[in-house]
């Protein structure tokens, strides 16, 4: 790989090797580019917020969601992103379902669903309520609803996310099938 390449390139080869289940090669990809652009771009570049994305995913998929650099990268994606492009800008939302999913994986429901809620706002306001990314919000919310034992708000975002899903992606889809089994799960929770 060339310095030269386009950031969106570099940061593509590396989700590519995500995506490929190779996460040691994806981590060291990673961090070299993003010590790179820190160097290059300054540490609160969007650029580095692009790089950041695909670290994160790493980082969890080896199992390293508890390590303090995982929620700290994730807090920095946010504020980068904020900062930026200003607080309600609909980048921002998708950084805090980076920083959702990070807390939820630590067991901290409450900061995991403050950030979906949050996310879930600025997507609404941004997009429109039925942008397929609001389906994997809501799911979201329900999955940390269901954690913290409030079965009945996890079955109201399961089912809003199943509506936004059949509408965008169809019943047939494996996204709305997801939902549809947390639903169930729930279902058999409240009897």
């Amino acid at each position: 790989e060339q310095r030269g390449s386009s950031i969106d390139d570099r940061v593509a080869a590396v989700r590519a090797l995500v995506d490929d289940a190779r996460y040691a090669e994806a981590e060291a990809r990673g961090r070299e580019i993003l010590a790179d652009l820190e160097a290059t771009s300054g540490p609160n570049s969007l650029d580095v917020a692009k790089v950041l994305k695909p670290l994160i995913d790493t980082l969890r998929n080896e199992g390293q969601t508890s390590a303090p650099e995982t929620l700290a990268f994730a807090e920095r994606l946010v504020d980068i992103t904020e900062s930026r492009l200003g607080r309600d800008a609909p980048e921002v939302a998708d950084a805090l379902v980076y920083e959702g999913a990070v807390l939820s994986e630590r067991g901290d429901a409450a900061g995991a669903r403050a950030s979906f809620v949050r996310a879930l706002e600025i997507s609404v306001a941004s997009r429109g309520a039925d942008a397929p990314i609001n389906g994997i919000i809501l799911n979201n919310l329900g999955h940390v609803s269901e954690q913290a034992g409030d079965f009945e708000h996890a079955r109201g975002f399961y089912e809003r996310a199943l509506a936004i899903k059949e509408k965008t992606s169809g019943a047939d889809s494996i996204n709305y099938a997801i939902s549809l089994r947390n639903l169930g799960f729930v279902l058999t929770d409240l009897g």
